[in-house]
């Protein structure tokens, strides 16, 4: 605020960092918009009343110390980018349509906003039918961002003396 009245703010260099400062929040504003809107777009076909509902139980209970609305905020602003809100949107509806509790939605929230999107994707396009098929390198980043787990198998040695194993990697039921 001193900047904007003083004596500062007529000097060049100092005007031009405030300059800068200023579009450098307009676009921070901007790429909060556009999550904001991305969110709020993905929950459209989401009963009002049914939504309304969920918020204040979960504001009322006492259990958290963020209402859900201010919390949805912090999320959002954490997203990297626009389709990660699509995606805590469409987590926020599972919430809502009671198929996960508010609980899980903060865990698989913070898995989400700790992953690169581009991880995120590739494993949201997954054959579940075949996780045999991933390759390792995909694999060993699923495990590492908790979308799968790798569990350890005993070798054991056939009749015709080959080894039997699989290779471990299952789907956990994140997605």
């Amino acid at each position: 605020q001193c900047i904007n009245d003083g004596f500062l703010q007529d000097i060049p260099i100092v005007k031009t960092f405030v300059g800068i400062f200023k579009t450098g929040r307009n676009i921070q504003d901007l790429l909060f918009f556009n999550k904001l809107i991305e969110f709020l777009s993905n929950l459209k076909d989401v009963d009002v009343d049914k939504r309304r509902k969920m918020v204040a139980q979960i504001d009322g209970s006492g259990q958290y110390q963020l209402k859900v609305g201010e919390k949805l905020l912090y999320i959002l602003d954490r997203c990297e980018d626009h389709e990660k809100a699509g995606y805590i949107a469409r987590l926020f509806k599972c919430f809502i349509n009671e198929e996960i509790n508010y609980f899980y939605f903060n865990i698989i929230v913070d898995l989400v906003n700790n992953m690169p999107t581009a991880i995120l994707q590739s494993f949201l396009s997954i054959d579940i039918d075949a996780p045999h098929k991933i390759k390792r390198e995909m694999a060993e980043l699923y495990i590492r961002y908790g979308l799968m787990y790798s569990a350890i198998h005993i070798q054991t040695v056939g009749p015709d003396g080959k080894i039997e194993d699989d290779n471990g990697a299952e789907l956990t039921g994140v997605a």
